[in-house]
């Protein structure tokens, strides 16, 4: 009798012992929100200070609540709580370290980036064209006025572009590093009005240049992804071009595993280039070639500025044009 006795009370020891574990580390969780709030709401306050009164910086701190990335569509910029919750987003990056994915989520759902209120930081948005899918996409603020929604940015060779339709059709890569933004994608966007693109370019030398074509819209996969390009101006030089000078505006997409060139050689672009593209009869455009340094057939280039000599940095962005 003593011994199941004994044996109880030890349970009942061995169970307040854990019970008073359990608490401590809950206190401790507590302890480490509370303190990780503290430090972003300060965080916060010190940005905002520098620019607004105390008064202000009170109301910008008690309107945060849960939904921190949730930002409101503003146009007037020096609305308090669009302000006090984008600082909020970029103390909240910072605190986490920058290989957290954050989105931000605007309310209402913009169509594209150009919605966005001038002053926004650039970074990963969802937008809603009006056909009504939602896109994760990352925005350019910074860029010549900011507004721009990047289809492709490459940087690092991190990820290949020799891929397939079905890659293409969907999109690929991360988007907030080298990415495709996806065919379907520049469809529904393209699809609701006048849009130009920019197209950004920096060698291995440093040197940079732009291309901006003033109208630019893909078609439906029905079409093959059909392009309409044209107006072009810039630093860069035209290479929305094929050998022979043939314009890549009218031409369908083609990838290795689906050929939709119009190359006199009868083989297909795509495996030759190593890109899928808007392909003639090949391109001068190949930036969804080799990510290499070197002069060749199929590297990254952009034949009017530094002939077939791979790019560091290429970066393709598209928003409505309102200037026609």
């Amino acid at each position: 009798m003593d011994s199941i006795e004994d044996y109880a009370r030890a349970w009942d020891k061995r169970k307040e012992v854990q019970l008073d574990t359990l608490s401590e580390w809950v206190k401790t969780i507590r302890s480490l929100i509370k303190r990780r709030i503290h430090k972003l709401k300060n965080c916060v306050n010190d940005r905002f200070k520098s620019a607004f009164s105390d008064k202000e910086a009170v109301k910008c701190l008690s309107s945060l609540h849960d939904k921190y990335v949730v930002v409101p569509v503003d146009k007037a910029s020096n609305n308090i709580v669009f302000i006090c919750k984008s600082y909020y987003y970029e103390c909240l990056v910072k605190e986490l370290g920058t290989n957290e994915h954050l989105e931000r989520v605007i309310d209402p759902t913009p169509k594209d980036c150009s919605d966005l209120s001038p002053g926004t930081c650039s970074g990963v948005y969802t937008v809603r064209p009006q056909n009504g899918v939602d896109i994760s996409v990352f925005c350019d603020m910074a860029t010549d006025d900011g507004g721009w929604t990047v289809i492709q940015k490459r940087f690092d060779g991190t990820v290949s572009f020799d891929r397939f339709w079905s890659n293409y059709k969907t999109g690929f890569g991360d988007i907030t590093g080298e990415h495709w933004l996806g065919n379907d994608n520049l469809h529904y966007i393209t699809d609701q009005g006048l849009y130009k693109v920019r197209f950004d370019f920096e060698d291995y030398s440093g040197n940079t240049a732009y291309a901006i074509y003033n109208r630019f819209s893909v078609g439906d996969e029905g079409t093959n992804y059909i392009l309409s390009i044209s107006g072009y101006h810039g630093t860069a030089g035209d290479s929305m071009i094929d050998a022979s000078s043939q314009s890549l505006n009218g031409m369908k997409f083609s990838t290795r595993d689906k050929d939709n060139d119009i190359d006199y050689r009868n083989d297909n672009c795509a495996v030759r280039k190593k890109s899928g593209w808007w392909h003639a009869s090949c391109t001068y455009s190949n930036i969804n070639g080799i990510y290499t340094e070197d002069n060749s057939k199929d590297s990254n280039h952009w034949v009017a500025f530094d002939v077939r000599n791979g790019l560091r940095k290429t970066k393709i962005m598209m928003k409505p044009n309102l200037e026609i």
